[in-house]
């Protein structure tokens, strides 16, 4: 029997992943495919950050314009440190529908109990962080975000968290709310 460790910590036995993935996630994040039963599956152990660059902005012009971004997204920066260039929120607390779609547009928290996307059935708490660096000889800004997190059921703190993996829409918005923002500015 094969075994795939499903997000969320939860292991499935006897079944086989199907060979198209579910969605299409951006070069370096988690691939998720679904098996025989309709379960979502992550194929890769941690978690990774998203990179995307852009090319002929100022990596200072990149970094002074991520509060705007993230604020524009509704995320309340608790992380903003100019020595390594990142800005973030460290205990964001997911609402139903926080970015104005489910919460399982962004992250697969697997399924709760009631056969729900725990996504939108738990409490979802992230931490969402954009690194900045200077990328192609410094002619280029390297955009790097992580987005990490769990869910835990509503109906008590003593129920164990299951592990959220992004599926890196956060991520692409963040990059193109950049490259937008930064373009604006000329």
């Amino acid at each position: 029997m094969r075994r795939l460790l499903v997000a969320g910590t939860v292991v499935l036995a006897g079944c086989t992943a199907t060979s198209a993935p579910t969605n299409t996630p951006n070069a370096g994040l988690p691939v998720m495919q679904q098996t025989d039963t309709g379960a979502e599956v992550r194929l890769t152990g941690e978690a990774v950050a998203s990179n995307d660059v852009l090319p002929g902005v100022a990596i200072d012009k990149v970094y002074s314009t991520l509060p705007t971004v993230y604020n524009e997204l509704g995320i309340p920066l608790n992380l903003l440190d100019p020595a390594t260039r990142q800005a973030g929120n460290t205990r964001l607390v997911l609402r139903n529908r926080h970015f104005g779609d489910a919460n399982s547009r962004y992250v697969n928290c697997g399924v709760s109990r009631t056969a729900q996307r725990a996504a939108d059935a738990y409490r979802v708490q992230l931490s969402v962080r954009t690194t900045v660096e200077a990328a192609e000889g410094g002619s280029a800004t390297r955009v790097s975000t992580l987005v990490e997190g769990f869910a835990r059921a509503n109906e008590g703190s003593s129920i164990t968290p299951v592990r959220c993996v992004s599926t890196g829409v956060l991520e692409s918005r963040i990059a193109q709310l950049l490259k937008l923002r930064t373009a604006l500015q000329g």
